[in-house]
């Protein structure tokens, strides 16, 4: 029983291995990559996405969280911060700027939803949060 116990571990750690080794992955625009994800599919890698949801804007699934800052100004700054992520990795959110507060929305509008890229771009929206 210890044993099956002791892979359960093995095994947990080997899908958090996998999920760091994917959210740190770089957003592709390979069209083999394009590749729409569902909502039980996403459901995986919220557990490494705090307080991400799924929302539906023009009946497309969206990538969407809200940040809590102190002011207008740090609002605009950590948009300025995704800014320079966006325009690296040619993959732009919806940012809705108020005192005190950005939210954001995650999906590839090209393909209509949510793929891998947007889930990555999360990841490292909340970095970027992080290092404020």
């Amino acid at each position: 029983k210890t044993l099956h116990i002791s892979l359960e571990f093995l095994n947990l750690k080997t899908v958090c291995n996998c999920m760091n080794n994917i959210l740190n992955k770089r957003v592709s625009h390979d069209k083999n990559d394009k590749i729409l994800l569902h909502k039980s599919e996403l459901k995986q890698y919220f557990s490494n996405l705090p307080d991400w949801q799924i929302r539906t804007i023009d009946k497309k699934n969206t990538l969407y969280k809200s940040y809590k800052l102190n002011s207008f100004s740090h609002a605009i700054q950590f948009a300025e911060k995704i800014n320079v992520i966006a325009n690296k990795n040619d993959h732009h959110p919806r940012l809705i700027i108020n005192w005190g507060k950005l939210e954001i929305y995650w999906w590839s509008h090209d393909m209509g939803g949510i793929n891998m890229n947007d889930v990555i771009m999360a990841h490292n929206t909340d970095t970027l949060f992080k290092s404020m």
